[in-house]
């Protein structure tokens, strides 16, 4: 028995209210205009069961692919090296049939615009020239690929670029009156390799000249434990410019052994045709990428100052030391590491690309066998998922390796700091957990006249502890207040126990304010080290010597300023007076 025939669905009177609404306010030419439309939506709906019996004119061009659903093989593409093959998820021909039409030049199987419906507002060139400015507001921004396709954006589009008045019953269905449309994630990713390739073949071009080039090696990975390793260059021009650029950006899938380390960077600098031109390499102090460069014998490396100023300060003043804690609380924060994101405040913008031609169709996609644009697409699937709430967030780069924990060998002095900095971050936390809490702290730093708030600490940057530090000595007469004010207060009997106990003494406060002083030397030559408009290494033993000046004038300090500054000293003897290979380097750098 045959199927039978499908009817178009009836209006609601909600519908049947608006189109009379919709001719009521209309002009005559509008109300054609509508009619017409509405006659081929009609017909298009009459004859529903018809087109779904009859195959469909691009097959005469094509044929399934015999074991991979979803895929058409087109016949007129050549079979050799491999066949054209072509998305029909769904039983969807339109990417096949955009293929026949663009590529085979198949006019005869375009589809005709419904008669009536009047064009898109949106000219082919205006809307390549959006869609360009999108895909690169996605990577300077670091967006996910279908930011602008969410309900929000998607309206402010819609009245910011509209389309001509549509005066269907449903418009949103009508696609040729609507405004501006954002493109499809897949085109996004299909635009971002065409960018890929461009931007590559610039880079390979941009460093054919290059003599000499030295590059830092890092790696990081995400809250996922998806590993990533990042290649940057660095060199002078023909003019003597100092210029910075990525060179690469691998998902690292391997273990971190030296020998697949080596091996990756090794072929990343090959492809790129400057193998022999690298002279050096800046890397934190790991055993693995010290073995790395070992094995890499013709270029030499350097170690990252910023890390050992890092681990110089951690591990002299014991700042992450875990202590045992005594009346555990469940908001207490024990010195756990804790990791956070590192954002570079200066930002640089990309480089705007026309893209020669966009297609919107979400099936598309491109066949690549480069083991280049393979990597491509592991990261631009990663882009699709950084948007997720599972995948965004703390990121670790390897700088809480190293650190001590250890409290069994500390001294005294170093306990005192590491509790201190305990409840610092315990009564920062309290603080932003409890709304009734930081409503009178804020009312307090208002009555005061002092903008400023709590910061907690990260282990993976020690400057992050000093300006945990100074936020709190900035707030010490709010923070004085707030403890003053408690007992007015509304709060459970077990939250004001616990924040009593928290709270910062006289001597609490003394020593806040003598880390301060002894961490801004450190914070100083941080900043010094850390620019990317001049090259840095020629500093070093400047900055080194400075802070070595700085602990060793010990007259008029107190008896706990002079054994901390000892202690700094000894443990900066460690990181870099017994390293005497690298800084024998540096100092050939001057």
């Amino acid at each position: 028995m045959p199927p039978k025939r499908k009817r178009p669905m009836a209006r609601t009177t909600q519908q049947k209210d608006e189109l009379s609404s919709s001719c009521d306010s209309a002009e005559p030419s509008q109300v054609e205009s509508m009619n017409e439309c509405e006659r081929s939506t009609s017909e298009a709906d009459m004859s529903m069961d018809s087109t779904t019996r009859i195959k469909s004119n691009v097959w005469l061009y094509a044929h399934r692919h015999p074991t991979s659903d979803g895929w058409a093989v087109c016949d007129l593409c050549p079979l050799l090296p491999a066949p054209k093959l072509i998305s029909t998820k769904g039983g969807a021909t339109s990417t096949l049939r955009k293929h026949l039409v663009k590529v085979h030049n198949k006019v005869e199987l375009q589809l005709a615009r419904p008669t009536g419906c009047p064009a898109d507002k949106v000219s082919p060139v205006h809307r390549a020239r959006l869609h360009q400015l999108l895909i690169n507001a996605i990577v300077v921004d670091g967006r996910c690929f279908g930011d602008f396709r969410r309900a929000g954006f998607s309206r402010f589009l819609e009245c910011a670029v509209p389309g001509m008045p549509c005066l269907l019953i449903n418009p949103i269905r009508c696609i040729f009156c609507s405004g501006y449309v954002p493109p499809h994630s897949n085109t996004v990713r299909r635009s971002l390799k065409q960018l890929y390739k461009i931007h590559r073949a610039r880079l390979v071009e941009r460093l054919r000249g290059v003599e000499w080039i030295s590059i830092t090696c890092d790696f990081w990975s995400n809250r996922l434990a998806q590993s990533f390793l990042v290649l940057t260059g660095h060199y002078l021009s023909s003019t003597f410019e100092l210029n910075n650029v990525i060179l690469d950006f691998v998902h690292f899938e391997q273990r971190h052994l030296a020998e697949n380390i080596a091996g990756t960077i090794q072929s990343k600098l090959e492809k790129l045709g400057i193998l022999n031109a690298v002279s050096s390499v800046t890397c934190d102090g790991a055993s693995n990428m010290k073995k790395t460069f070992d094995k890499l014998t013709n270029i030499d490396r350097i170690w990252c100052l910023a890390h050992r100023l890092h681990l110089i300060v951690t591990n002299s003043l014991g700042f992450w030391l875990k202590l045992p804690v005594v009346d555990v609380e469940e908001e207490t924060i024990d010195n756990e590491p804790i990791l956070d994101v590192v954002v570079d405040d200066e930002s640089e913008s990309a480089e705007e690309e026309s893209i020669d031609e966009v297609d919107d169709d979400p099936d598309t996609d491109d066949t690549v066998t480069d083991d280049d644009e393979v990597e491509v697409i592991r990261l631009l699937h990663l882009g699709r998922l950084a948007g997720r709430r599972e995948w965004s967030g703390p990121v670790d780069d390897g700088w809480a390796e190293g650190v001590d924990t250890g409290a069994i060998h500390a001294s005294e002095d170093l306990i005192v700091i590491s509790e201190l900095m305990r409840r610092c971050r315990s009564l920062t936390t309290s603080i932003k957990r409890s709304s009734v809490i930081k409503s009178a702290l804020e009312k307090a730093s208002s009555r005061l006249g002092i903008q400023r708030t709590l910061v907690i600490d990260v282990c993976t940057r020690w400057n992050s502890t000093l300006r945990m530090i100074e936020s709190f000595i900035a707030l010490k007469p709010v923070v004085t207040k707030l403890f003053d004010d408690m007992p007015s207060i509304e709060l459970p009997r077990k939250q004001m126990a616990k924040l009593e106990k928290l709270e910062l003494t006289s001597s609490d406060w003394t020593l806040l304010k003598l880390l301060a002083q002894l961490l801004k030397p450190f914070d100083l030559a941080t900043k010094l080290l850390s620019s990317q408009t001049y090259p840095t290494i020629g500093l070093c033993v400047f900055a080194l010597h400075h802070i070595k000046m700085f602990l060793e004038d010990t007259d008029g300090d107190s008896d706990l300023s002079k054994r901390l500054k000892r202690h700094l000293l000894k443990t900066m003897t460690k990181y870099i007076d017994d390293e005497k290979e690298q800084l024998r380097i540096v100092r050939v750098s001057l």
